[in-house]
């Protein structure tokens, strides 16, 4: 690896040299002169300290003849090297860093002697695929300097179409490394019901696996999970086995109107019951519309405050009146399903305001902190939706069930994670609850967010730890929205939406 030094950049403005290094802030800028024999994507590390939490700056690369590219790099404290892939032209670049948010100290810029080798890859990894529900399957593909060629199956080649990603609000050196793949009903039409191994193939001939499995029929199952994509926010709705339905936050008042409202004018779904995980406009949107188009009431805040450190008994009752819960009603253990009639789902109360004796608070200074995370449970299949926790509730709750003296409980097949993995998350606590596939709301955003890009990544996506069960992460702003249908005995399956309107 090659280095050099921030105190030795070219020049800087807005910073101040703090020991070996420079301190940066959100209104500093560096400009630092790196030589390539050769172009292409090469793997850098740069090594800081964060004052707190994250940061992210903008890192602009000029190639001798004045092209630039435009890149969003994420830092974090929990991290003192910060890993990306940057283009370099041949000959000498100019490497400009401009501080957007977020104070630390860095101190030096590696990279690699040559172009690195690249995580080429498709997102969703699996699919599934109904003859009698048709859609168009998006494959999102991180591609780099490459470009799709073919994709194969067993019988051949499937036709397909290229876009642009369709991320929200994408930077130009995201968007250059990746496009979307369509697949539409007409190229699908001739797979055979059963499982296929598909293959993306690049023009260098690298192959890139995409398992997809093709029924006849969709079919109805007793319980289902629709995981909306509704950008930077959350909105989830849990279709129950005795028909009634559970909505979990309603995204943005712009998403609420655009995209929740609508799917459940078009298939005629009323909710029965309304849980607000905590007080952020990204969860609330169209609160006070929905609860009166479906006739919900609100408890009493103050009688329920007063009810928290009693009988747990007492409180169900009162709050089994209404169809409406919100943080200030919950604590840690409580159980939702004795409180609603929710058709045989169990659904526990990881974390909320209150502590577990429910008369001092955890985290009164941050309202994601505050939120209300739950864990799923139906006929074997667990699911553990994070609300907008960060690493130190997520570390708590670990310290929480194994104290009762369940190591087990916090395990989960599908996780929706936290913060749409902004701010900090817990590599240690998604090892621990070993999902299968991992959902995270996010706009194109996320690429500059060291949660996802280091933490998550190298200490859970790119990890091998003990019995890693691991195969998708489901951002929402590559597969769009994600339906999990339970049949139960351990039976499940998820599938992406790209366009809500094609289910």
């Amino acid at each position: 690896m090659k280095e050099i030094l921030f105190r030795d950049a070219d020049s800087l403005l807005g910073c101040e040299r703090n020991g070996d290094g420079v301190y940066f802030t959100g209104e500093s800028q560096a400009r630092l002169s790196i030589d390539a024999d050769t172009a292409g994507y090469y793997s850098f590390v740069f090594g800081c300290d964060l004052v707190y939490g994250d940061a992210w700056h903008d890192v602009t690369v000029t190639g001798p003849d004045g092209t630039s590219i435009e890149n969003r790099v994420g830092f974090c404290k929990a991290r003192r090297e910060t890993h990306a892939y940057l283009y370099l032209f041949q000959g000498k670049n100019t490497i400009e860093m401009k501080g957007v948010y977020g104070n630390g100290t860095f101190y030096r810029i590696c990279w690699s002697d040559e172009p690195a080798p690249l995580p080429y890859a498709v997102s969703p990894t699996y699919e599934i695929y109904y003859h009698d529900s048709p859609r168009t399957l998006r494959i999102h593909l991180l591609h780099y300097d490459r470009k799709p060629r073919e994709i194969r199956w067993e019988g051949g080649r499937l036709p397909f179409e290229t876009r642009p990603s369709q991320a929200e609000e994408i930077l130009q050196g995201d968007a250059m490394i990746r496009s979307e793949l369509g697949l539409s009903p007409e190229a699908l039409a001739v797979l055979p019901v059963g499982k296929h191994q598909l293959e993306v193939v690049l023009d260098d001939g690298r192959a890139l696996p995409y398992q997809l499995t093709v029924e006849e029929r969709d079919e109805q199952a007793p319980f289902e999970i629709l995981n909306f994509n509704v950008h930077h926010g959350n909105s989830t709705l849990l279709s129950l086995p005795n028909g009634k339905h559970l909505l979990i936050d309603s995204a943005k008042e712009e998403c609420a109107k655009d995209i929740v409202l609508p799917y459940l004018e078009r298939k005629g779904i009323g909710v029965d019951y309304y849980l607000l995980t905590h007080f952020h406009d990204d969860h609330n949107g169209m609160l006070e519309e929905i609860l009166a188009q479906n006739g919900i009431k609100q408890p009493d805040v103050a009688e329920v405050e007063a009810s928290l450190t009693g009988k747990a008994s007492e409180r169900y009752r009162y709050l089994a009146q209404y169809g409406y819960l919100d943080s200030r009603m919950l604590r840690p253990f409580d159980r939702l399903d004795q409180i609603w009639d929710l058709g045989g789902v169990e659904i526990t109360v990881l974390n909320s305001r209150l502590d577990e004796s429910g008369h001092s608070t955890i985290d009164m200074t941050d309202e994601n902190n505050s939120s209300t995370s739950l864990a799923v449970e139906y006929e074997g299949f667990r699911y553990h939706h994070a609300a907008d926790n960060y690493a130190n509730v997520e570390e708590r709750m670990m310290g929480l069930w194994e104290a009762r003296g369940d190591k087990t409980f916090l395990k989960c097949d599908y996780f929706y994670a936290n913060h749409h993995f902004h701010g900090s998350v817990s590599d240690e606590f998604i090892r621990y609850i070993n999902p299968e596939a991992v959902f995270v709301s996010a706009q194109a955003a996320v690429y500059a967010r060291a949660a996802y890009t280091t933490v998550y990544r190298e200490g859970v996506e790119r990890c091998d730890y003990p019995n890693k069960r691991l195969k998708d992460t489901l951002l929402s702003c590559e597969v769009g929205s994600a339906r999990i249908k339970v049949f139960g005995g351990g039976k499940w399956s998820y599938m992406c939406i790209d366009d809500l309107s094609q289910i």
